[in-house]
C-alpha cells in the first residue's frame, strides 16, 4: 500500500508541476569569485547587489535570533532554513540566479533566511555562550520556538496571511517539529518544499558501513567532550572559520575535508565549484548544541521521530511515558513537494519512502537528476540551480495562485 501510495503522489506531483517555467537557468550568468572575506547574510545580500533588511526575532524561552529578508519585494513571503550547524549565508551566497534565496527574489517572492539558536550569531536574554543553559536544546527546541518566533514576525511585516517554507536537512525536521507540535501554525503555510529532508530518521541498518563508523566514533567523541564541559559544536568563530577554509583548500587537508563529508553523507567533490570549496564550509560553518547532534544519534538506534530520550525517569517526568513520543509526519497538511536523493548516505532512500508514505500531504516528488548527488549537494552543489531550482519555482507557483493573494492583515 506504501509503494502504491509513493506512486501515484509521483505521477500527480507530475501534473502539479506543468505551467511553463519562469526561471530559466540557461540564462543565468557564470559563478563570480568568491567574495574576498566572510560575511553574514544581510552583508552577502548587499555585496551581491541587492537591499536587505535584519530583524532580531525574540523567542518564548529568551533566544534571540537573527531574521534576513531580501528587501523591498512584492509577492508572497517565503522562509528559507538551512541544516544542522549551518548558517542562513548558504541561500544567499554566489549571487544571481545561482541560489535559491535571490532566485525566488528575482521572480517577486519575499524572501526570508532563518537562523537557529546555537548560531553563533545568536544569542539568549539570561544566559551566555559560556553557560551550558543555552546549549541544552536540541530540534525540539528549535522547531517549538525558534520556527513559529520568525513566523510571526514575517506575518507582521508582510500583506500576506500565509507562507512558503523551504528547508534542508534539519531545516525540515524542525517544520515537522512545528506541525506536530503547534497545529495552530498549519494554517499559517501555503506550501512547503525540501530538500534531503531529516524527517524520518534511518534506523541502523540503513547506514553504508562507512557512515555506521562515523556515526559511532562521533557520538564517543561528542560524549568525552561533554564529560570535559564543552557543549556546542562548530562554533562558527572568524579564527575556525578561516582554519576550516585553509584546510579544506589544501591540497593535501582538503582530501580529508571531502573525505569525511562522504563518508558520513555522500559527497562528490567534483559537484562543488574547485575555487568555492573552502570559502563555502568555512562561511557556512556556524554552530549548534552536542545535544542536539545526540538528539539525530539517538535516532539511529531504532529510527523515526521520537523527541529527545532523556532516560526512563526524566522522560516519564516530562513526556508522561518511558520512551519518548514520536512527532507525526501525518499532521503536515500544507501542500509538500521532497526532493531527495537516491544514494544519499546520511538519509538513505529506504527512509525517504517512509516519509513520503507518511506526509499528510504531498503533492511532488523528485529524485536529484544527477546520479552523483548525495545528501550533502543539497547544501553545496554547484548545480542545483540547473538540476533543480526550476522545478522548485514551478511547484511554488503552481501553489501561489491559491494562496498568494494579499491579505488585509499586516503592516510594512
Amino acid at each position: 500500500m506504501d509503494n502504491l501510495r509513493i506512486l501515484m503522489m509521483a505521477l500527480f506531483s507530475g501534473l502539479t508541476c506543468t505551467k511553463a517555467g519562469r526561471f530559466d537557468p540557461s540564462k543565468v550568468g557564470p559563478l563570480p569569485r568568491p567574495p574576498p572575506n566572510f560575511m553574514n547574510a544581510s552583508q552577502l545580500i548587499t555585496y551581491h547587489g541587492y537591499e536587505a533588511e535584519t530583524y532580531n526575532v525574540h523567542t518564548e524561552d529568551g533566544y534571540i535570533l537573527p531574521l534576513y529578508r531580501i528587501a523591498n519585494k512584492p509577492g508572497p513571503p517565503v522562509l528559507l532554513m538551512m541544516g544542522l550547524g549551518l548558517g542562513p549565508e548558504l541561500w544567499v551566497l554566489r549571487g544571481s540566479g545561482h541560489d535559491l534565496g535571490f532566485i525566488l527574489s528575482d521572480l517577486g517572492y519575499d524572501v526570508w533566511l532563518g537562523s537557529m539558536r546555537g548560531n553563533h550569531k545568536t544569542s539568549n536574554i539570561r544566559y551566555n555562550t559560556s553557560q551550558p543553559e543555552f546549549w541544552d536544546f536540541s530540534h525540539d527546541e528549535i522547531g517549538y520556538y525558534d520556527l513559529p518566533a520568525m513566523i510571526d514576525q514575517i506575518l507582521k511585516k508582510s500583506t500576506y496571511s500565509k507562507l512558503y517554507y523551504a528547508g534542508a536537512s534539519l531545516g525540515s525536521t524542525i517544520y515537522m517539529v512545528l506541525c506536530s507540535e503547534r497545529p495552530e501554525y498549519q494554517a499559517m503555510f501555503s506550501g512547503s518544499v525540501h530538500f534531503g529532508p531529516a524527517m524520518w530518521i534511518p534506523q541502523w541498518d540503513m547506514f553504508t558501513l562507512g557512515t555506521k563508523i562515523y556515526l559511532s566514533f562521533l557520538e564517543f567523541a561528542l560524549g568525552i567532550l561533554k564529560v570535559f564541559g564543552v557543549l556546542t559544536v562548530s562554533n562558527g568563530s572568524p579564527s575556525f572559520d578561516a582554519w576550516l577554509k585553509d584546510f579544506c583548500n589544501s591540497p593535501i587537508s582538503g582530501i580529508f575535508c571531502y573525505w569525511g563529508l562522504d563518508m558520513i553523507a555522500g559527497f562528490n567533490r567534483n559537484n562543488m565549484e574547485p575555487n568555492w570549496g573552502g570559502y563555502t564550509l568555512g562561511e557556512t560553518a556556524s554552530g549548534s548544541s552536542i545535544r542536539s547532534v545526540q538528539h539525530l544519534i539517538q535516532l539511529t538506534r531504532k529510527g523515526g521521530t521520537q523527541k529527545y530520550n532523556w532516560g526512563p525517569n526524566v522522560n516519564f517526568e516530562k513526556y508522561g511515558s518511558y520512551e519518548p513520543p514520536s512527532y507525526s509526519l501525518s499532521k503536515i497538511m500544507s501542500p509538500t513537494a521532497i526532493y531527495y536523493s537516491k544514494i544519499d548516505k546520511l538519509i538513505p532512500y529506504e527512509a525517504t519512502k517512509i516519509t513520503l508514505s507518511n506526509i499528510g500531504n504531498i503533492r511532488h516528488a523528485m529524485a536529484v537528476p544527477d546520479p552523483t548527488y548525495g545528501h550533502v549537494e543539497f547544501i553545496y552543489g554547484k548545480n542545483l540551480y540547473k538540476l533543480l531550482f526550476s522545478n522548485v519555482v514551478d511547484f511554488l507557483d503552481s501553489l501561489s495562485g491559491v494562496d498568494s493573494s494579499p491579505s488585509m492583515h499586516g503592516s510594512k
